[in-house]
């Protein structure tokens, strides 16, 4: 993924804006006014900052060489994920969604996005593993689009591992 590959993909998402608060040589992707990914475009190798949830974050650094905590960031919510080759493109884009998703969900209704119906390309983490849409509150009036999103972090991980409530899961 390069860095115009990259800078249309954040901007993809619906209300997302570049702003440069850093200075020009950091770009800072934000929804509602709060920012969802950050990053050196013009860095050797491009490092993409993201938010996560605290314990897919530790789970994802112990996992990926390069995934570490968040630079200059709460190392608790935010990794660093250097874009050097060893991460699919997928999983980066997978990455750069649930952080999209986690700061549209602490949004204030008044400061989300207006039209949560179209969330960008289908291929950009909007599906479920079913093939059910993930965007617009809930999923084929079935499933909550939360535990989507849960199915999406742990579908991230390459190991076994046992969720809170005991259960394993294998990929």
């Amino acid at each position: 993924m390069d860095r115009h590959e990259l800078k249309a993909r954040c901007l993809a998402w619906p209300g997302a804006q570049e702003e440069f608060p850093f200075g020009d040589e950091v770009s800072v992707f934000k929804v509602g006014g709060k920012m969802f990914a950050a990053c050196h475009l013009d860095g050797e190798p491009l490092q993409l900052s993201l938010k996560c949830d605290p314990e897919l974050a530790v789970q994802l650094r112990a996992s990926y060489p390069a995934i570490v905590p968040g630079y200059h960031l709460n190392k608790r919510h935010w990794n660093t994920v250097t874009l050097d080759g060893s991460l699919p493109d997928q999983m980066v884009t997978d990455l750069l969604g649930d952080s999209y998703d986690l700061v549209v969900a602490s949004l204030p209704k008044a400061r989300r996005p207006a039209d949560m119906s179209d969330a960008g390309p289908l291929e950009v983490h909007d599906l479920h593993p079913a093939g059910v849409r993930s965007r617009g509150g809930r999923c084929g009036g079935t499933q909550p689009r939360h535990q989507i999103a849960d199915d999406l972090r742990w579908a991230l991980l390459p190991q076994a591992l046992v969720l809170k409530t005991g259960q394993e899961r294998r990929w």
